[in-house]
């Protein structure tokens, strides 16, 4: 029957929220992977981001972030979580991504649906390590070269060993330098 039917074409929420755009029309054929709309999530707010392959090895669930809007000012910083991992990969413009989602700690009435957010995530830390900048090293044949100026000048090739590269354009330097 008809009634039977319908019941078994029912699109369920994975939360309770408010429907704030409806991409369907009465009677339109849903396909996998469209989008029927959004719904504004009522205890908490979620923010949906696209991970490059190359970091998302580097995301874990639970993971804390920092994010900023747009449309707010620049030191109003919201922490969240990451709460969901797309296990299927997406392609835009021969770009793979991942769909990864990050729910507010704490909820901000400001925040609207579409919102432009900048997510900071820190992947990896330590304390108190010797850190150069990038450009001052040198690979050559799987090993990287630091030019370590001596006391009459002269400039002599030093092998390091780096570890964490930071988001600023440096890098850890492990061995083969000392401060100063």
């Amino acid at each position: 029957t008809l009634e039977s039917q319908m019941k078994q074409n029912v699109l369920l929420a994975p939360f309770d929220g408010q429907i704030t755009r409806l991409n369907l029309r009465v009677g339109e054929v849903v396909t996998l992977g469209k989008v029927v709309g959004r719904i504004y999530h009522a205890n908490g707010f979620i923010v949906e981001s696209r991970i490059p392959e190359s970091d998302i090895v580097k995301i874990t669930r639970d993971m804390e972030s920092r994010i900023t809007f747009d449309a707010l000012s620049a030191d109003e910083i919201a922490l969240a979580k990451v709460s969901a991992i797309a296990v299927s990969a997406t392609t835009i413009q021969d770009v793979v991504s991942y769909v990864v989602k990050f729910e507010l700690s704490n909820s901000d009435a400001r925040l609207k649906d579409g919102m432009t957010a900048n997510i900071d995530i820190e992947t990896a830390r330590r304390d108190d390590v010797l850190m150069v900048p990038f450009r001052a090293l040198t690979k050559e044949n799987s090993k990287t070269y630091a030019e370590v100026k001596q006391l009459d000048g002269t400039f002599v090739k030093t092998e390091v060993k780096t570890g964490l590269e930071g988001d600023d354009g440096t890098i850890e330097i492990k061995s083969g330098l000392k401060e100063g």
